[in-house]
């Protein structure tokens, strides 16, 4: 298991005074598109890991697992962020000269940075000081899933997405983001007090129903303080079915979907074209032998044959204004004050696909013009199947 996972290889970086010789060690040093440090990090192969695999690795810890998991999340983090360097040096000249994706790229060199140039982690000391360091980087990259989208934007009024190929960057530059916030949510969250049938961020009997009536609470609060209304959602099917996955992936996911519903239903239903009573959203749960799945029905209208194509796509929206980005996981919706929305991104769908799509899953839409839309959710539920990372490794 810990070959699997890497935890057993030797060092990939040289640290402390060794480390620093070639590397700019200070965030405020320049920085180059062009660093021979990056093509060198980058070219180390990923490990790729199943909810199975770091679910069982975090089980039953004592001091040495700890340390040798603190030694490959190092590693690890230190070779995505520059495998996502080296992909932002791709990409076609527009797109990085314009200052939110170049503001991107010196966030993710800064962290590279900070990572190399911290020391080997054989002590329990250094693994807290990991740790801490771990946390704030966390935090100062929350804001990029916002500044690619702006980037996107602007980029895309002056050269047609499709030759810019917009979508596959936002794939490629997210995917690669829930990858790396996996890794460090898990690591933090292994130094938390410890959850009832949680391994760090994975839950052995994650309740799709819960996660849903959780998603449903802050959606049916977004769509009231928009319309004034929200409509009921009706559950049946296999309610009481639970696998390991992680809850706030499956979260997210719950609340883009049942805003999209909500908003739909409401305005087709509520104001002078109303059609009597808001109908209800209903939600059928069901369990197979390898998988999960949710469908969520609605009476909203259905989405119009012209924009099928591009509901998927990033940044498309029937709202007209651009927004920022906004929360990417349920616990960001809830603490905003300010970037609460029902609608308006363009990042809740396309989000929500990939999420599905990490550990193996999948999400579909049916849309019957003129009734409504079914949404079809189907997840893993064996664990076993290795993150989708996308680029190659």
């Amino acid at each position: 298991m810990l070959r699997q996972l890497g935890l057993v290889s030797r060092p990939l970086f040289r640290h402390g005074a060794a480390a620093s010789r070639g590397v700019h060690n200070s965030p405020h040093q320049m920085y180059s598109f062009y660093d021979t440090n990056i093509e060198r990090t980058a070219s180390a192969p990923l490990v790729r890991f199943s909810l199975q695999q770091i679910s069982s690795y975090g089980q039953e810890m004592n001091e040495e697992k700890m340390l040798k998991a603190a030694r490959y999340v190092h590693k690890e983090l230190t070779i995505r962020i520059a495998k996502q360097l080296r992909y932002l040096q791709t990409l076609p000249y527009i797109l990085m000269t314009n200052p939110h994706i170049t503001e991107v790229h010196k966030l993710y060199h800064e962290t590279l940075q900070t990572l190399q140039s911290f020391p080997y982690i054989d002590t329990v000391e250094r693994d807290i000081e990991f740790t801490k360091m771990l946390s704030v980087l966390f935090q100062d990259t929350k804001g990029v899933v916002d500044l690619m989208g702006r980037g996107l934007a602007e980029a895309t009024h002056r050269v047609p997405r499709e030759l810019l190929n917009a979508d596959s960057f936002m794939d490629e530059m997210l995917r690669s983001r829930i990858g790396r916030r996996v890794l460090a949510e898990q690591h933090l969250a292994l130094h938390s007090p410890k959850r009832e049938h949680y391994t760090g961020v994975i839950c052995s009997k994650t309740s799709p129903l819960q996660c849903m009536k959780r998603a449903e609470a802050l959606s049916a609060e977004l769509c009231r303080e928009t319309y004034g209304v929200s409509p009921e959602v009706e559950y049946s099917g296999e309610l009481e079915c639970t696998f390991t996955y992680i809850p706030f992936h499956l979260e997210y996911q719950c609340v883009e979907l049942l805003k999209n519903a909500m908003r739909a239903t409401v305005e087709r239903h509520v104001g002078p074209s109303s059609r009597g009573k808001v109908p209800p959203i209903k939600v059928l749960l069901t369990e197979g032998p390898t998988e999960v799945a949710i469908r969520i029905s609605d009476e909203g209208g259905g989405v119009p044959r012209y924009i099928r194509p591009d509901i998927f796509k990033y940044g498309f929206t029937t709202v007209k204004d651009y927004v920022q980005a906004g929360p990417t996981t349920l616990g960001d919706f809830a603490a905003s004050k300010t970037d609460r929305m029902i609608a308006g991104r363009g990042f809740g769908l396309p989000m929500s696909q990939l999420y599905a799509g990490y550990y193996g899953g999948s999400m579909s839409l049916i849309s019957l013009d003129g009734h409504g839309t079914d949404v079809f959710l189907c997840l893993d539920k064996t664990g076993t199947v290795p993150e989708n990372v996308g680029q190659p490794a």
